[in-house]
């Protein structure tokens, strides 16, 4: 039994010292109306990535979405290092590398 316990201890403590900072992007969708910055609600915004550390037999693509608030806001949290894409329909894509424990701040100005 304490073997086990010890075990567990060991482990938990090395599988703690090496994770990683997870990272974030946000950012605010806006318009100009009558030459104001309005914020854009219910707006889908897409986040397109490769997972890291799956290659095999190909890389696996991952896709999260979500919505902006009332105030335009959105967010991804718990990323990895890596390549991002950010897609707002009818926008440019936008590309971000993302360092280890980053956080990436963005915003759209809608046409």
């Amino acid at each position: 039994m304490k073997r086990t316990l010890y075990f567990l201890l060991l482990f938990g403590s090395f599988a703690a010292c090496t994770k990683e900072e997870s990272g974030m992007i946000s950012g605010l969708v806006y318009s100009m109306e009558e030459n104001e910055p309005t914020a854009k609600e219910n707006i889908t915004v897409t986040l397109r990535y490769v997972m890291n550390g799956c290659s095999f037999p190909q890389p696996c693509p991952q896709k999260e979405i979500t919505q902006t608030d009332v105030l335009g806001s959105f967010f991804f949290t718990d990323l990895d290092e890596g390549n991002y894409t950010l897609y707002i329909e009818g926008e440019e894509p936008l590309e971000i590398k993302l360092a280890p424990g980053a956080h990436e701040e963005v915003q759209f100005l809608l046409k």
